[in-house]
């Protein structure tokens, strides 16, 4: 994504390739954080993730141009914009091109089966608003994605990957995700919902979640979050964001809403019990007030 060779050539920061302290795929230089004088800090020359082996300082590339160019967000997105290179940061363009088909399922359907729209409304929900609004698909008794939902994924109204929610409640794997080699993008870096945000947003983990609270929500897809989606959320430049994890997961909620302070407003709205998808509607009504 970022050619952190060239960056750190052009402000004469010494680094090595190799030898003592650097693992392969990294570069090590002194930590900026410790003033270490052994190349301790290693950079990973494909994401720009960065860790300290002496004092435990870790991020990302954002966080790393922060600290060295002590600049405005606007100016580090410009120096971010500077050391992009197709090595780095591939062109999804051609793959983006990919016909509907290519990546749903061939056997997903807009023809939705009772068992189907009666899962939706037992999870409170109005099936023909949610299949009209996400553009959802329905499968049957064949194929890899047996009874199940079908959910694309869109960015920039481009479909790039999708998951899948078993319809019949009583499959041991609630969600399949769409496989890498058929995906514009790997499922795990996606962001659903994220074309349906603007200046405000919501993280949430959950699909369901995200439905919960409309427009303005982005889901995750579970607490395993990736550095890539972080990266994603700071680029978007949103003027506020609010974490609103599963009551089971606030310390990981704070967690990346302290690696997002650096770059924008943040905050951190705690569930008591459950998840967002069962708040009362006075709260997520709340909530949508917020995103206004």
């Amino acid at each position: 994504m970022f050619d952190i060779k060239t960056y750190f050539d052009d402000r004469k920061i010494y680094y090595d390739e190799e030898g003592k302290n650097v693992t392969e795929g990294w570069i090590g230089t002194q930590c900026i954080f410790c003033g270490d004088q052994s190349n301790h800090l290693g950079i990973n020359i494909e994401t720009g993730n960065y860790s300290c082996w002496k004092c435990g300082e870790r991020g990302n590339i954002w966080a790393l141009l922060k600290e060295i160019e002590h600049c405005s967000f606007k100016r580090i997105k410009f120096i971010y914009s500077k050391y992009q290179t197709e090595l780095y940061f591939p062109n999804y363009q051609e793959e983006i091109k990919k016909e509907i088909r290519e990546i749903l399922p061939r056997e997903a359907t807009k023809d939705f089966p009772v068992t189907h729209l009666n899962y939706l409304r037992k999870r409170g929900y109005t099936p023909e608003y949610l299949i009209a609004k996400y553009n959802l698909y329905a499968t049957t008794n064949f194929g890899d994605y047996r009874f199940r939902i079908i959910v694309p994924f869109f960015e920039k109204r481009k479909l790039i990957t999708f998951s899948s929610i078993d319809a019949t409640g009583k499959s041991s794997v609630k969600y399949v995700h769409a496989p890498k080699e058929k995906s514009v993008k790997d499922p795990k870096n996606a962001l659903y919902n994220i074309d349906n945000c603007h200046e405000s947003v919501v993280l949430v983990e959950g699909l369901f979640d995200c439905w919960r609270i409309g427009d303005g929500a982005i889901s995750l897809m579970g607490t395993k979050y990736t550095d890539n989606q972080i990266n994603q959320i700071i680029e978007s430049n949103f003027k506020k964001v609010m974490v609103m994890l599963d009551a089971d997961a606030i310390d990981i909620g704070y967690q990346l809403a302290d690696q997002l302070a650096p770059f924008t407003d943040v905050d951190v709205i705690e569930i008591l019990r459950g998840d967002p998808d069962e708040l009362p509607d006075k709260y997520v009504q709340t909530v949508k007030g917020w995103l206004k």
